[in-house]
């Protein structure tokens, strides 16, 4: 029984030590999170920004070929 308990207290203090690193590792983990959370908000906003100017191009475009349809209706009659 004396020998098996150095192996014992050897054997849990491995698993403290391993429940330590793992512990950080969740950590780690969790802020890795965070950051891609922030980064994913960002594109979206890009997205969001991207889409706007889009929509006045598209408005336009559509401003334009009525104003192209005016003209030919014009020069045609």
């Amino acid at each position: 029984m004396e020998a098996i308990t150095p192996f014992v207290e050897w054997l849990m203090a491995s698993v403290k030590s391993l429940m330590a690193v793992v512990a950080r590792l969740m950590a780690s983990v969790e802020r890795l999170m965070a950051v891609v959370k922030r980064l994913m908000a960002s594109v979206e906003g890009l997205m969001a920004d991207v889409k706007r100017p889009m929509a006045v191009v598209k408005r336009l475009m559509a401003s334009v070929e009525r104003l192209v349809a005016c003209v030919e209706g014009g020069v045609a009659g």
